[in-house]
């Protein structure tokens, strides 16, 4: 009877101590649970924190290089106008055509215009000549070059892709002193009221290609033909 009652002691001794042993086994697994929770927490607020100030910096770079683009834009704008001004300004200062080097420099302000010649071919022919009591590669200095040359790729593109009227592009023409694109934009008229054929509008335009090869100019009486015979 004692040996069994000292077995039971014994076992219940034993149920006791691994019943220990499982709760030390479960506080140390919630321990380390919390821990683990805590620790995630922790990172995901940390990469939130990241991600939040990537985002504004993002933010603040994307601004930074809108503002900057915008100013550019202004500038870019206001540099074009000025050449055109400046252009503008020189051929009233040349107004008085009777004195044939004012008729000759006018002529080139125009071919500039509509890109028959390179603005650098006037300067090179006339930079030295007082303009104002200044010389006029001194007058252009800074301006931009290149409004000229695109604005005729404007038109030429607008042709071929429908969305400049022919009359716009004529009326362009027609406010030039040179003699070609004067011919051009009056047998252009004269075409669309059916008094001339398209045979003499091609004529024109390969006088133009021979007098200005390889130049905008001829590009654009290209298009202007190309245009009116899609619509013919």
């Amino acid at each position: 009877m004692r040996a069994r009652l000292q077995n039971l002691a014994a076992l219940l001794g034993t149920i006791t101590e691994t019943a220990a042993q499982a709760q030390q086994a479960t506080q140390t697994l919630a321990t380390t649970t919390a821990a683990a929770v805590a620790t995630s927490v922790q990172s995901v607020s940390s990469l939130s924190s990241v991600l939040s100030s990537v985002s504004v910096q993002t933010t603040q770079v994307t601004q930074t290089v809108q503002t900057a683009l915008t100013g550019m834009h202004a500038q870019t704008e206001a540099t074009q106008k000025q050449i055109a001004t400046r252009l503008d300004d020189l051929q009233d200062a040349v107004a008085n055509h009777a004195n044939l080097w004012n008729k000759a420099v006018s002529e080139l302000i125009d071919a500039v215009k509509i890109g028959a010649i390179p603005i650098q071919q006037l300067i090179k022919l006339y930079g030295d000549a007082q303009i104002g009591g200044q010389r006029l590669r001194e007058y252009l200095d800074g301006l931009d070059f290149n409004f000229y040359q695109n604005k005729v790729h404007d038109l030429i593109t607008g042709l071929q892709n429908g969305t400049i009227e022919i009359a716009q592009v004529q009326d362009y023409l027609g406010k030039t002193q040179l003699l070609f694109a004067k011919q051009l934009a009056d047998v252009i008229e004269l075409f669309r009221k059916g008094a001339v054929t398209l045979k003499r509008v091609e004529e024109i335009v390969k006088d133009i290609k021979k007098a200005f090869p390889q130049s905008d100019f001829a590009d654009l009486a290209q298009a202007l033909e190309d245009a009116l015979r899609k619509g013919a």
